[in-house]
Order: structure tokens, then C-alpha cells, then sequence
């Protein structure tokens, strides 16, 4: 199919729209859905220039503004309004973005697989920040900027509010810890950026596994010290 020349303006007005909803899971018509991959094909193959570049950087700039509108959204809240809400947002938010993936499947594999760079390049870039060493796939734009703009930002209360319900756990109460292993999944997605396969890890290890190591070496030192004063040695030994 020969490339013909596209208005960006006029295209991305209602290209725009979808990528908007589908970042919201809000919901499109199948008649929007199915011509969205011809408007994103036409985009790509418009001549004599090409508006790929342009449809990126848009789209590159919804994403960021959605996860940054998400993190005032949850700056507002209150720490025991956090986690779920937390959970909330990345389940919608990265549903949205597995969507918006597909269907910019031509451009991650026709305009930002020719930019990926070369094993050398990616050690020399090594020292630069994630978002800065290459052109990145749009769910890849997705989990950059969650991190980035999320999770650095709200990593010390959400880490607070996991031990807080790890402890409601060891105690018995009933709270959010349903909430737990849906929040570790979003830090292991993260991971999955391919130039940054330690990221996921390294989120786990400082929310989550550093201060649970600590909490649980506090509870259960509080713990021994009480029983021992309580029961007696042979007693104490048996439990």
C-alpha cells in the first residue's frame, strides 16, 4: 500500500481521543478501534514526509500527562486511602496501556525498531537516565514514566503503607492486604523496560523487601522478648 500524504492535525484529533480513552479504559466504539491501526499506518507511511516521529512525541506527552495526573490524584489522598488506590490506577492504567501497545504495533516495529540502538551504544549510554537512552516502545513510554513520575514520587508512603498492612496480617486484622501482591506486580512490570532489567528488583528491594526484613526483625524481637517474660523456659522453648 503506497504512502499518501495525511494531515496530522486532522487525524490526530480523533487518533488523539482514543489514546486518551484507552489510557482511562474509557470506552471506544469497534468502529473507532478498528480505524485507529489504519489512521496510525496512514500516520507512518504519509509522504513524502512521515508523521511518525510527530505521532510518538504526542503520544509520548499523553502518556506523561496521564501518569502525572494520576500521581495528583494520589498526592491527595490520605495514607490509608493510598494502596488501594495505588492499585486501582496502575490495574486501569496499565490495562489502557497494553491496548494503546497493539495498536501502535506498526510504529514500535517500523519507526522505533530502526532507532534502537547497538549493543556498544547501550553500554555508553549506560550512565544516562532511562528515559534518555533510546527511543522506547510505547508500553515500555508507559512503565518509564509510572516509574518516574509515580512510583519515585510516591515509593516512601507506598512502602508505609504496605508494612503497615503486613503487620495488620501478623496481628489478624482485616485490612488491605489484597492489595499487597497486586502493588509488587506493578514494581515487576516496571522491570520489564529491556535496558533496565534490574529496575523491577531494585523497586521490590527498597518499597517492599528492605523494610519487610526490618519490620519482621523488630515484630518478632518484640515478640520473643514478651513470651519470654511470660512463659516459662520449657514452655517458651516448645512454642
Amino acid at each position: 500500500m503506497l504512502g499518501v500524504s495525511v494531515d496530522f492535525p486532522t487525524t490526530w484529533a480523533c487518533l488523539g481521543d482514543i489514546v486518551f480513552r484507552l489510557l482511562r479504559c474509557e470506552p471506544v466504539s469497534r468502529e473507532s478501534w478498528n480505524s485507529s491501526f489504519t489512521d496510525v499506518y496512514a500516520l507512518c507511511n504519509s509522504r513524502p514526509v512521515s508523521h511518525a516521529p510527530i505521532l510518538y512525541s504526542s503520544t509520548a506527552s499523553l502518556i506523561s500527562s496521564r501518569v502525572k495526573e494520576i500521581n495528583m490524584l494520589l498526592e491527595d489522598l490520605s495514607d490509608s486511602e493510598l494502596l488501594p488506590a495505588y492499585v486501582q490506577h496502575w490495574e486501569i492504567f496499565h490495562r489502557g496501556l497494553t491496548y494503546l501497545d497493539k495498536l501502535y504495533r506498526f510504529v514500535n516495529q517500523q519507526y522505533v525498531k530502526n532507532l534502537r540502538p547497538t549493543e556498544a551504544e547501550m553500554c555508553y549510554s549506560s550512565i544516562l537516565p532511562m528515559a534518555d537512552r533510546h527511543t522506547m516502545e510505547i508500553l515500555e513510554v508507559g512503565l518509564a514514566n509510572w516509574k518516574l513520575y509515580l512510583i519515585d514520587s510516591v515509593k516512601d508512603r507506598l512502602s508505609g503503607c504496605l508494612m503497615r498492612e503486613v503487620h495488620n496480617d501478623r496481628l489478624g486484622v482485616v485490612g488491605q492486604q489484597n492489595c499487597i501482591s497486586l502493588a509488587i506486580d506493578s514494581f515487576r512490570r516496571v522491570g520489564e523496560l529491556r535496558d533496565t532489567e534490574k529496575a523491577g528488583m531494585d523497586i521490590y528491594n527498597r518499597i517492599f523487601q528492605d523494610p519487610l526484613l526490618e519490620t519482621t526483625r523488630a515484630f518478632y524481637t518484640n515478640w520473643a522478648f514478651k513470651r519470654e517474660s511470660e512463659l516459662a523456659c520449657a514452655q517458651y522453648i516448645t512454642e
